[in-house]
């Protein structure tokens, strides 16, 4: 699965903001603005920090995906040059002193491009300006959102400018960006709290490990069995997962409640049970107390599943694909957590208490000879 944001999905199928999505992309192939804000101006006079000001310009004008970068300064200094030529100056310093004139002459005074101050007598401190860059290419959402960070690494090279970036769409390429980690800490906190949540219940490590496990697995099978259909990592998907993690804790949190409730009552009668009996804690009394334990919780749970898949099916026919991604995760979680519920928390459970038990019986019989 592939970290990915696909505005198509949000709308249904024939609205109209589907094609203005499709001008949207167009246009962005061919001409995507993003600006940067300089807010510490090299020092001109100074051959070595201009110098540095310039590598940064020109890697970032190399970049595969940069059309053109447009930024004032370029122009100011040949001006500076031209003014000085006129004056016939031999001996000249780069500087500020002609930046109002400039900007007056080429009518960028009211731009609000470069902010300055002046403290007469040719003494001009600029403060910070703006330039831009136009980013072309036929692009996903993804490889945008990678463009931008790939800039950001870029100026965060040269800290002495002070430079921010910025794109309208940033807030989605943070978020395509911060998804899939985002992903994992919600999940990480989400099923913490959960095994807490069930120890608390279950005060057994056993019982809580075996549910925390199953909760686990139930959501690595869903998102996989997702990606299968087609879905990427984005806000969607991980707001389904969180969601199915909640869910899914039902179809192992019950049984392993009712185990644990069972193995207590049997403790008791095997303390009162003599030597001859301990075979009542083996194989047989085993599989009846699974048996027991599915009486209780299965038929529920399989008539959960059923009436939430009858209730979400006419979601499957709405064209929308952010709804019908709900619907496959709630049919996918009925699937899977029943398949859990019903055989794979029985036989964890089974396998882990038929060892401990056999393991106790024969210490109690060798202590018994």
């Amino acid at each position: 699965m592939e970290t990915s944001f696909i505005p198509e999905r949000t709308f249904p199928g024939d609205s109209p903001l589907q094609d203005t999505i499709k001008i949207f992309n167009r246009i962005m192939k061919y001409h995507s603005p993003i600006s940067f804000f300089v807010f510490h101006p090299p020092n001109i006079s100074d051959p070595i920090e201009l110098n540095n000001f310039n590598k940064m310009i020109n890697i970032i004008q190399n970049l595969p995906n940069t059309l053109h970068v447009q930024i004032w300064l370029n122009g100011y200094l040949e001006y500076h040059k031209t003014k000085i030529n006129l004056n016939n100056s031999i001996n000249y310093q780069l500087n500020y002193s002609f930046v109002p004139q400039f900007l007056k002459e080429r009518r960028m005074d009211d731009k609000r491009i470069v902010q300055f101050r002046d403290f007469g007598l040719g003494n001009i401190s600029v403060d910070s300006f703006v330039f831009g860059i136009s980013r072309g290419g036929d692009l996903n959402w993804l490889e945008r959102a990678f463009f931008v960070d790939k800039i950001r690494n870029i100026v965060d090279q040269f800290p002495k400018f002070n430079v921010t970036v910025f794109d309208y769409d940033s807030t989605i390429y943070d978020l395509i960006l911060g998804v899939k980690t985002e992903m994992l800490k919600a999940v990480f906190v989400t099923l913490t709290c959960m095994a807490l949540i069930c120890f608390f219940v279950i005060p057994t490590l056993r019982c809580t490990g075996i549910a925390t496990f199953s909760v686990l697995s139930i959501s690595y099978t869903l998102l996989g069995t997702l990606g299968w259909c087609g879905q990427d990592i984005d806000p969607v998907t991980m707001i389904n997962l969180l969601m199915a993690i909640g869910l899914s804790v039902d179809f192992s949190a019950h049984i392993c409640y009712h185990f644990d409730i069972l193995q207590e009552k049997q403790k008791e009668i095997q303390t009162e049970s003599p030597m001859k009996n301990i075979k009542i804690f083996e194989q047989k009394e085993l599989e009846k107390r699974i048996e027991q334990i599915l009486e209780v919780v299965g038929r529920p749970m399989l008539e959960a599943v059923i009436s939430t898949i009858i209730c979400i099916f006419p979601l499957f026919f709405i064209s929308i694909e952010i709804i019908a991604s709900f619907a496959r995760t709630v049919l996918f979680l009925g699937i899977i957590g029943t398949i859990h519920g019903l055989f794979i928390v029985p036989v964890l459970l089974t396998i882990q208490i038929n060892g401990l038990k056999l393991k106790k019986a024969a210490g109690f019989s060798e202590g018994n000879l």
